[in-house]
């Protein structure tokens, strides 16, 4: 794959249709019709046309022309003539007229040329693919808003990588909200790549009608793409920082059927963190789930709810209204036919999320879960973990403690699992390989709980929430990665975050190699206030050595002096954890930043530790005693060439 061209992904053709269009006729009966023209068509694109002519009785055929000459060119018609009924293929302008953006075609005759057809007009417009994107993150402000967006923009798919338009919701629960129903309008932008096959850029959205947004309406993105319909997203203009995901949209209507899970997080009516997570089912315009809450620490589960879903409309934006039980306003974004993302738009309080299908039939058990790498982040109170656990039966099996609630889909008895991980609460508990050990059930729904037998800082109860084993939650688009397992969401009181569980199929250090996306984001203990990096690395295979280059968003100045550097280089060596029972867990002590700028003080994550699911998706955090991050690296799959000779990708 070439990486130094990650824009082009994507490249639609409008349908040609018909056109019946009545001609002027001779006074001896001759007419023309065009019969077969495009409505529109995108630039450089081609199409047939054709006309009908009769009482001809020369049959001479047509001539055809384009107007207007400038933006028509001198080889639009191929051929320039045809007989009656006969195909000439039109060749679309290279750029979009100017003005009305069309061009009119005319058939005249050859064998009396003041005979013409009526004008067809043809819509000329630019190739283009729709990217859904989210992200969640503290706006640059004296009390540090925690804020959600999501929404959808437009990009050009000529390789220019101009921004043609979209829409987003932006809210941070405390005077910003974009305003409802229609949302904040993108109307322009740019989406520029680095030449150096990183997989680096900027994506720029002009928002003129929200000067509250960004640098008076203009936002800036770092993002990294591993794939081309996929990337690492975070703000980078000094405004806020963030961290979230792009992804290629696939389809702009809403399911009206199927089962699906969900997780969202965000800030409460009093800044605290709030973290939902829960199950429901699409049928025709109705919503009804079970829903898990736990708003700074007083949660609350197996809350049963309802909504109905509004209309998405071309950009594949909708509402979900009327939720009793979830008294919640929300809006979505679809990404695909198992992806959407939604968000809260409540003038008072905020959250963004996703919600994954559960697949055509689900029905899940407590075999669903297997060897697993889980992750679990809520960056605004201080606190990341990641491990792995394997699964077996229990010897001595009991319901689970939420049974009750759930009893009608069949909740199954508990299992116990038990594996290593690393947890850093920043203000309390920072543990490395730490044992963990408890009990799960999951309902043949997909609602499920896991809780730890204690020894895991103050992990305690997650909610987990079961997704379509062929669907990749990470990167929705490039199923070759693998399948996940569920979405997870903290019910604890000394702790909210939400997470992801995947398993894991593959731990052997050969297939942590190649090229990777890499993104985290979190806090340090002096102030808690947040920084966030992503960026494109190259792992060897001799010694798994990591080195990286990307971007470092710190406006609260937590790490560096403050700046936002676009040449932030990473480096560290990943040492395979080698202890009994530890394969896919490595550290790399420490991951150093450094940065050509004049201004970056150079500085290290101490003690860093990753696990691996298989050789494309790794979770990783870090567990220093005076800030943490918890973040992902994903695999290029096409950097991995067949000899397992592992190299960076040509651009």
């Amino acid at each position: 794959m070439n990486r130094g061209n990650l824009l082009i992904v994507l490249v639609a053709l409008c349908a040609v249709g018909n056109a019946a269009c009545g001609g002027s006729s001779s006074s001896t009966g001759l007419e023309i019709v065009i019969t077969t023209a495009p409505a529109s068509m995108v630039v450089g694109a081609t199409a047939d046309v054709v006309a009908t002519v009769t009482d001809d009785p020369k049959n001479g055929g047509v001539t055809w022309s384009c107007t207007p000459a400038p933006s028509c060119g001198i080889t639009s018609f191929n051929p320039d003539q045809t007989q009656s009924g006969a195909a000439s293929v039109f060749t679309a302008p290279s750029v979009v007229p100017p003005g009305s953006q069309q061009v009119t075609i005319t058939a005249t005759s050859v064998s009396d040329t003041s005979i013409s057809s009526n004008s067809v007009n043809i819509t000329i417009g630019v190739a283009s693919n729709n990217f859904s994107f989210y992200v969640t993150g503290k706006e640059a402000n004296d009390v540090g808003d925690t804020y959600s967006i999501a929404g959808i923009v437009t990009v050009s798919a000529d390789g220019t990588g101009r921004v043609l338009g979209g829409v987003e919701d932006y809210n941070d629960g405390d005077g910003i909200t974009s305003p409802q129903p229609n949302g904040d309008s993108i109307t322009g932008g740019s989406l520029v790549m680095d030449r150096d096959g990183s997989g680096n850029g900027i994506l720029t959205l002009m928002i003129p009608g929200n000067t509250n947004l960004g640098v008076n309406g203009r936002e800036s993105f770092a993002l990294n793409f591993p794939n081309p319909t996929h990337a690492l997203i975070m703000q980078f203009d000094g405004t806020a920082t963030s961290s979230g995901s792009l992804d290629l949209q696939t389809l702009t209507a809403i399911p009206t059927s199927g089962g699906f899970s969900f997780v969202a997080s965000g800030a409460g009516v009093d800044g605290e963190p709030v973290a939902d997570g829960g199950v429901f089912t699409i049928t025709g315009t109705s919503v009804a789930g079970i829903v898990d809450v736990n708003d700074g620490g007083a949660f609350s589960r197996g809350t049963l709810f309802t909504g109905i879903l509004g209309p998405s409309d071309f950009l594949g934006r909708g509402t979900i209204t009327n939720n009793a039980g979830f008294p919640v306003s929300l809006n979505y974004y679809v990404v695909g036919p198992e992806v959407i993302r939604i968000v809260n738009v409540d003038a008072t309080d905020t959250a963004v999320g996703s919600a994954f299908g559960q697949g055509s039939n689900p029905s899940f058990s407590n075999g669903s879960i297997r060897q697993s790498v889980f992750s679990l982040e809520n960056s605004p109170t201080g606190y990341a973990a990641a491990g792995q656990f394997s699964t077996s039966p229990a010897a001595d099996a009991k319901p689970a403690s939420n049974a009750s609630a759930v009893a009608h889909q069949g909740q199954p008895a508990s299992n116990q699992f038990d594996g290593i991980g690393d947890l850093n609460e920043l203000d309390g508990a920072v543990l490395t390989a730490a044992t963990i050990t408890g009990t799960y059930s999951l309902g043949s729904n997909g609602y499920g709980t896991f809780n730890f037998d204690g020894g895991f800082g103050d992990v305690a109860t997650l909610g987990i929430y079961a997704v379509d084993p062929a669907l990749n939650i990470l990167d929705p688009n490039n199923p070759s990665a693998g399948g996940g397992v569920a979405v997870l969401a903290e019910m604890d009181e000394n702790l909210v975050g939400i997470g992801e569980l995947l398993p894991q199929t593959d731990v052997t250090v050969s297939s942590f190699a190649g090229f990777y996306a890499f993104g985290a984001q979190g806090q340090t203990l002096s102030g808690f206030d947040e920084f966030d990096f992503l960026g494109g690395a190259t792992v060897s295979e001799a010694g798994t050595v990591f080195t990286g280059t990307g971007s470092l968003s710190d406006p609260f100045a937590t790490l560096t002096s403050g700046v936002e550097s676009r040449a932030a280089t990473f480096s560290a060596t990943a040492v395979p954890d080698t202890a009994p029972g530890h394969a896919g867990r490595y550290t790399l002590n420490p991951v150093a930043v450094a940065s050509t700028a004049s201004d970056f003080t150079p500085f290290d994550f101490t003690t860093v530790t990753a696990y691996q699911a298989n050789g494309q998706q790794l979770f990783w955090v870090e567990v220093d005693p005076h800030s943490e991050f918890g973040g992902t690296l994903q695999q290029n799959p096409s950097s991995v060439v067949p000899d397992a000779k592992k190299a960076m990708p040509k651009n």
